[in-house]
């Protein structure tokens, strides 16, 4: 198959574009992951226990707390599900974008060569709207989490005139 550097030079920058819009994805999935990670922190933490016979600085029973960590886990179980799913959605369009590219190179498209064009065109577009769904409904649920865990974090921390008393 002929192909020149500039086709070389077009599939690379539309490789070079899927790589950043994964890492982005990949960064949201840390951050969400680095988030249930401080919900589990925050539950097994021994500051909440009370170790040591000493008043815990931490409480979960008050003011929402166990609902609000609730809310915040869903939120960031769904941005992990919506960059797993962005990774696949994204990879899918680009696939079905570098079979578009093959066989527009193709000189001469009888007419069934046309259909299949427009069904790989047609399954490209799906994906690339869904890629472009999923990564926002990511980094929204990301920042809805965040947000959840840090009210969380500040209801269970006992008010300050609690602090130094036995």
């Amino acid at each position: 198959m002929n192909t020149s550097s500039l086709d070389l030079e077009s599939f690379k920058a539309d490789l070079d574009i899927l790589d950043r819009y994964q890492a982005f994805s990949g960064e949201l999935l840390r951050m969400a992951l680095l988030g249930v990670a401080g919900v589990g922190f925050l539950i097994t933490s021994p500051a909440v226990k009370g170790e040591g016979g000493k008043d815990p600085l931490v409480s979960l029973e008050g003011g929402g707390t166990k609902s609000l960590l609730c809310a915040s886990l869903m939120s960031l179980g769904c941005c992990v599900a919506s960059c797993l799913l962005h990774r696949f959605f994204s990879t899918e369009s680009m696939s079905f974008h570098l079979s578009l590219l093959r066989r527009t190179e193709k000189s001469a498209a009888p007419s069934e060569e046309k259909d299949i064009m427009k069904l790989v065109r047609a399954g490209r577009d799906k994906n690339f709207r869904r890629s472009t769904r999923t990564i926002y409904l990511a980094a929204g649920s990301l920042f809805l989490g965040a947000v959840l865990l840090a009210a969380a974090f500040i209801l269970a921390i006992k008010p300050w005139s609690h602090w130094g008393t036995s």
